[in-house]
């Protein structure tokens, strides 16, 4: 996750190996966080997924340090 990026979205950025409704497993933990996705980039070259979000939160970026691990490790669902 990183907020570096842009001065509008936070961007999360997952790799990981491709496995059947990963993205869904993902789309839905974003929103049981509540983020909006406003940009998603995917691609899965050769069994491997390189997806980018461009999520923002009720008040815009990310920015409360105490969602960042919840949401890291909700992000290990695969």
């Amino acid at each position: 996750m990183d907020n570096r990026i842009s001065d509008l979205f936070t961007v999360i950025d997952v790799s990981c190996d491709d496995r059947v409704g990963l993205l869904y497993d993902i789309a839905r933990t974003l929103f049981e966080l509540r983020l909006e996705t406003h940009l998603a980039k995917v691609m899965t070259p050769a069994g491997r997924v390189r997806d980018v979000f461009y999520v923002r939160g009720a008040g815009g970026r990310v920015e409360d340090p105490n969602r960042w691990p919840r949401s890291r490790r909700r992000s290990t669902i695969a």
